[in-house]
């Protein structure tokens, strides 16, 4: 599984967002070649764009008390498949932003590389299928 570049300032902006306003977190596939960062902002990633894909909303609930002062979300599978006509695209990783209900667009929430990306998807693949999970952090600590 790819390393995720999350800080626990984006774990609280997102758990204060859906607390104000509702679930709102979304998974795209990017195709262009960038290794994620923390200084990465929205425009950084190109969102995959072949025949039939669609990014995928994901509703984590309200996270879960794990130890004192420490909270994480339960594991969410996503499935893109593959594409529905044409030729090999290359895959490089996701990323997740936040839709805002207050018309402020999206918001880069977190990011991931794929290990070994790109990652050649044609309609003769499998579908691309991996769990985010995010580890416990520090509820008490942006």
């Amino acid at each position: 599984m790819p390393a995720i570049c999350w800080s626990n300032f984006s774990r609280q902006m997102a758990l204060w967002q859906m607390r104000a306003y509702g679930p709102g977190l979304i998974i795209h596939l990017y195709d262009n070649n960038v290794t994620p960062a923390p200084t990465n902002v929205l425009a950084d990633f190109n969102e995959a764009s072949y025949p039939g894909y669609a990014s995928i909303p994901w509703d984590p609930g309200l996270p879960s008390i794990v130890a004192p002062n420490r909270a994480a979300w339960a594991p969410f599978s996503a499935l893109f498949p593959p594409p529905l006509s044409g030729g090999a695209v290359s895959i490089y990783g996701f990323y997740i932003t936040f839709q805002t209900t207050y018309g402020a667009g999206h918001w880069l929430m977190q990011a991931a590389r794929f290990t070994g990306a790109p990652i050649s998807f044609s309609p003769a693949t499998d579908p691309i299928f991996f769990v985010v999970q995010d580890s416990d952090y520090d509820i008490n600590n942006p």
